[in-house]
Formats: C-alpha cells, structure tokens, sequence
C-alpha cells in the first residue's frame, strides 16, 4: 500500500521491466525489429525512469500507456506469427 507522503514514484519501486528476450516469444522477429521494438522500450523505461525521480504523474501515466502499446504492438507481431504459420501448415 502507498503511503500517504510516498509520491508518485512510491509506486514505480515495485515495477521492475525487463528486456524483450526474444526467446519469450514464439514468433522470429528479424534483427531490424527486435532492434527497432528494444529501443522503443529502452527509450520509454529511461523516460519512466525520468518522470519517475521528477514525480511527474502525468508523464508516468502516458509513458505507461506507450509502453503498454509497445507490448501490444509485440504480442500482436507474435500472434500473426502463429497464425501465418497456422494457415502454411494447413496449405502443406
């Protein structure tokens, strides 16, 4: 539970991000995504970082939603992976 007096930044403590591994996913990105995807992330957990140390609650709130999205747009990439493989099987 957050104290009274803890900020903004209280919250981010508990939040530890990790790096995308490509190895979590069952789709093959190429070198040029997975580059492109880990440093959109870098790029926001810095910024994270930043608003973070500034209690800045409204760049936190939209950082995350950015960071949300980029998760999104990776699990989305994985899923038409699947499918696409699903569909070759199916042809073969």
């Amino acid at each position: 539970m957050r104290g009274e007096n803890a900020g903004v930044a209280g919250d981010i403590i508990k939040c530890q991000l990790k790096p995308i591994q490509p190895s979590d996913y069952t789709a093959s990105f190429t070198a040029e995504e997975m580059a492109r995807l880990t440093a959109d992330l870098a790029r926001i957990d810095t910024d994270l970082a930043a608003a973070a140390a500034a209690n800045d609650s409204k760049k936190l709130e939209s950082l995350g939603r950015a960071r949300a999205k980029t998760q999104a747009d990776l699990d989305a990439a994985e899923t038409a992976w699947i499918a696409a493989e699903e569909a070759l099987a199916e042809v073969a």
